[in-house]
C-alpha cells in the first residue's frame, strides 16, 4: 500500500490509505518498526492533498495507528491544522 499512497490516480491513492490503515491495524504490534516510514509518507501526501477522501482516510489510517500504540505516534506532532 506505502507506494500507492504518492500514485497520480485519485482512486488509487485513496484506496492505498484505506488499506494501510486496516493493514497497520490487523498487523497489529507487527508493523510499530515501520509507523515513522508510514507517519512520514502520510504527512508528506497530506500537505499537498485536496481530495476529501483521501485526508479522511489519512485521518483514518493515523487514528488505526494511535490505536494500535499511541507511544509510537508522537502525538504532541499531531495535527491537521496548518
Amino acid at each position: 500500500f506505502y507506494q500507492y499512497l504518492i500514485d497520480d490516480d485519485e482512486e488509487v491513492r485513496t484506496n492505498a490509505c484505506f488499506g494501510m490503515g486496516v493493514l497497520c491495524a490487523i498487523a497489529n504490534q507487527q508493523l510499530l518498526s515501520q509507523y515513522e516510514t508510514i507517519l512520514n509518507r502520510l504527512s508528506h501526501v497530506l500537505i499537498k492533498e485536496t481530495n476529501i477522501r483521501m485526508i479522511d482516510n489519512i485521518c483514518s489510517c493515523l487514528c488505526r495507528m494511535i490505536v494500535v500504540s499511541s507511544k509510537h505516534v508522537p502525538l504532541e506532532q499531531v495535527s491537521f491544522y496548518n
